[in-house]
């Protein structure tokens, strides 16, 4: 990812933060572990199960807060 960014700075001069993006991707994870524990019948729909998403949501959360 920072890779990307920093190819992404080259091309636009814009900055953007790592670790902005990993706390962005981390409420984004939850959010979509809120969803599954919320409608647990409509989860599905988004390819993951329950399980799956909540160990994205454990990773990204670890990644975001640099465990």
């Amino acid at each position: 990812m920072a890779h990307a960014l920093a190819r992404y700075r080259e091309k636009t001069d814009a900055t953007i933060e790592v670790e902005r993006v990993r706390r962005a991707h981390a409420l984004d994870a939850m959010a979509q572990l809120g969803w599954g524990l919320r409608a647990p019948d409509q989860h599905h729909r988004n390819g993951r199960t329950l399980a799956h998403t909540r160990a994205w949501a454990e990773r990204a959360l670890d990644a975001a807060s640099g465990a």
